[in-house]
């Protein structure tokens, strides 16, 4: 059944208050964020391996690299000339490892306005590259 337009308008109008607080709590947030990243970033291989050692239950992810290059940003450089290469790397290379991707959009209301309404649509997909288990593709 499909929402009814006053419906949403009740809905919003009950919020209305989250709305005038949403901008600077939005922006604090945002630095919060920022200056975590930037510190993430700067951490040198010993600091990080010593702050996940001291916080295994809030650890989801590991990084790849000792040092991370600037912004968090490792670009590969791979490349195939046809897809049968880019198998026989996957072979080689992710056999038994489980990867996952998730890719998202968001629409907001309005590009004019800054309020905390959106819709977003997340994508995911679950590869465990082994023969036994199929890949999980959803959104």
């Amino acid at each position: 059944m499909a929402i009814k337009p006053s419906q949403i308008q009740a809905i919003l109008q009950r919020k209305r208050k989250y709305f005038r607080t949403f901008e600077s709590s939005n922006l604090s947030a945002l630095d919060t964020y920022q200056d975590a990243w930037t510190t993430l970033c700067n951490a040198s291989a010993n600091e990080l391996q010593g702050w996940l050692t001291a916080h295994p239950g809030n650890v989801g992810a590991r990084p790849l690299l000792d040092n991370l290059p600037p912004q968090g940003i490792h670009r590969s450089h791979l490349g195939w000339g046809n897809r049968e290469h880019s198998l026989q790397w996957v072979k080689e290379h992710l056999s038994g490892v489980t990867t996952f991707a998730v890719d998202g959009s968001q629409i907001f209301s309005s590009k004019d306005l800054s309020l905390p309404i959106a819709l977003v649509q997340v994508g995911w997909f679950e590869n465990p590259h082994t023969s036994e288990a199929d890949f999980t593709k959803d959104i």
